[in-house]
């Protein structure tokens, strides 16, 4: 079998292998292809190998929703126009919670449905930070216990304690400004990042530097920018501006920040 050394070999090998095997690809995290140095011609070579593909199916899976849309929206994108957009929902919380407690239950622990609905909101409904507040939560009980709210303390106590040290090199990269606004965040939520009250509350003076330091945070994917999800009318179009708001990546990062007190 050929071994490709290149991306053309690659593409190459998989049109090659649908042949014998029926393929379905999958990229995920995609819009990290614009973070490579030669991000246009590396999209460009895809495209251009990948246009001739057409029994294979291609999925473009990306967590970062206007890289996404830069991507597969922007005429000069080697991608315009090229997929077909899919927007996933979050996942039912009443299902994921009945699934989690299931298994809870083979551990012979009870769980309170407050709990589980605390546990989803705090994870704010991302299944891998749900799962790893679930495991603290399983690290942290005893067998044959009820888990209650208060159990989720000593978990979230247990997840911090295990990334303090990743948080923290994180914050070495901020400047003074990126800190303020990251921890007006926590404390104030990202629904109004560039409103008088949120200038006041991190004491930065004009939203031109909030608006800089937002940016600056969600390149180094510490933020994201969440957009909603319905789809406007035309007599919303153009007012929808504003609607979204800014969230951490990882929730548990916020908790870090309000439970060290910065």
């Amino acid at each position: 079998m050929t071994r490709p050394d290149s991306l053309d070999g690659i593409l190459d090998l998989v049109r090659e292998s649908h042949k014998r095997t029926r393929l379905v690809v999958a990229f995920d995290e995609f819009q990290d292809i614009l973070n490579l140095p030669d991000s246009k011609e590396t999209r460009a070579v895809l495209r251009s190998k990948i246009q001739f593909h057409k029994n294979i199916p291609y999925i473009f899976a990306g967590s970062v929703r206007n890289q996404m849309r830069e991507i597969f929206t922007d005429p000069d994108s080697a991608f315009f126009k090229s997929a077909i957009a899919v927007n996933v929902g979050p996942l039912d919380r009443e299902g994921f919670a009945g699934f989690l407690a299931d298994k809870f239950a083979l551990g012979k622990r009870v769980v309170d449905k407050d709990a589980m609905a605390k546990v989803i909101e705090l994870a704010e409904n991302v299944p891998g930070d749900v799962q790893e507040l679930c495991e603290a939560i399983w690290e942290t009980t005893a067998y044959r216990s009820t888990i209650h709210e208060n159990c989720i303390g000593p978990a979230l106590e247990l997840i911090c304690a295990r990334e303090s040290k990743g948080y923290e090199a994180a914050l070495v990269q901020l400047t003074g400004q990126q800190l303020k606004c990251l921890v007006g965040l926590a404390r104030m939520g990202g629904k109004a990042a560039l409103s008088a009250a949120f200038i006041q509350g991190v004491g930065i003076t004009g939203p031109a530097s909030i608006k800089k330091a937002l940016n600056r945070l969600v390149q180094l994917k510490v933020i994201y920018r969440h957009e909603p999800r319905v789809v406007p009318t035309l007599d919303e179009v153009g007012t929808m501006q504003g609607k979204g708001e800014y969230k951490f990546v990882n929730p548990f990062f916020k908790t870090w920040l309000l439970w060290k007190n910065y």
